[in-house]
C-alpha cells in the first residue's frame, strides 16, 4: 500500500515537472516573440521619426546657406513634424519675398539718389570752373569738399549695389587697411558740419593697421 502511494506520488511529481517545463518553454518562446515584435516596432517608429527630422534638418541647413527650398519638398511622418515642415516652407517663401523686396528697394534707391547726385556734381563742377564768377580761397575749399563728398557718395552707392549682388556668392574676407588715410578721409568729409559748429578735430593714431571685410 505504501509502495503504491509512493509510485503515485512520484508519477504525479514527474507529470508536474513536465508541465512546468512545457509552460516555461512556452512562456520563453512567447517572451522572445514579444521582444522581437517590440524591437521591430521600435525600429519602425524610430525610422518614421528620424527620417522626417533629418529632412527638416536639411531644410534648415539650406535656409541657413541662403538657398531656396522650392516647392518640390515632400513630407512624411507624424502630423506634428509635417506641420513643422510646412512652416519652414512658409518661412522660406517669406524670406525669398523679403529678399526680392530688398533688391527692388535698393534698385529704386539707387535710381532716386543718382539723379539729384548728378545735378549736385554738375553744379559743383560749374562752381569749381568759376563759370558763375570768381571764387575766394575759402569758397574754393568749400567747393572742393562738396565735390569730394559727392564723389564719395556716388562710390558708396555703387559699392552698396555691388555688395547686394555679390554677397550671396562670395565669402567675407579680411585684409589689412592703412588707418591714417581712412581717418583723414572721414575727418575731411565731415569738415563742413564741424566748421559750422565751431568744432576742431585732432587726430592721434596709435594703431597703423585695421581690419576691413570684403564681400568679393
Amino acid at each position: 500500500m505504501v509502495q503504491a502511494t509512493r509510485t503515485v506520488v512520484f508519477s504525479r511529481g514527474q507529470q508536474l515537472q513536465r508541465e512546468i517545463a512545457e509552460r516555461g518553454q512556452y512562456f520563453g518562446w512567447q517572451s522572445l516573440v514579444l521582444f522581437l515584435v517590440s524591437l521591430v516596432m521600435v525600429l519602425l517608429f524610430t525610422r518614421m521619426i528620424i527620417g522626417p527630422v533629418k529632412n527638416i534638418e536639411r531644410m534648415i541647413n539650406r535656409l541657413g546657406e541662403g538657398r531656396s527650398l522650392g516647392n518640390s519638398v515632400s513630407f512624411s511622418g507624424p502630423s506634428e513634424l509635417r506641420s513643422v515642415g510646412q512652416r519652414i516652407l512658409w518661412l522660406s517663401e517669406r524670406l525669398s519675398w523679403l529678399e526680392s523686396q530688398r533688391h527692388q528697394f535698393l534698385r529704386h534707391l539707387s535710381h532716386e539718389l543718382k539723379t539729384p547726385l548728378a545735378s549736385m556734381r554738375e553744379g559743383t563742377e560749374l562752381l569749381a570752373d568759376q563759370v558763375v564768377g570768381p571764387l575766394t580761397p575759402e569758397q574754393k575749399e568749400v567747393v572742393s569738399i562738396l565735390d569730394s563728398s559727392s564723389r564719395n557718395l556716388q562710390k558708396l552707392i555703387e559699392q552698396l549695389l555691388d555688395y547686394n549682388r555679390k554677397q550671396a556668392d562670395s565669402a567675407v574676407e579680411l585684409e589689412n587697411v592703412e588707418l591714417a588715410p581712412l581717418v583723414e578721409t572721414v575727418v575731411s568729409a565731415h569738415s563742413l558740419p564741424a566748421r559750422a559748429k565751431m568744432m576742431h578735430t585732432d587726430v592721434d593714431l596709435k594703431a597703423q593697421l585695421a581690419w576691413r571685410s570684403q564681400c568679393c
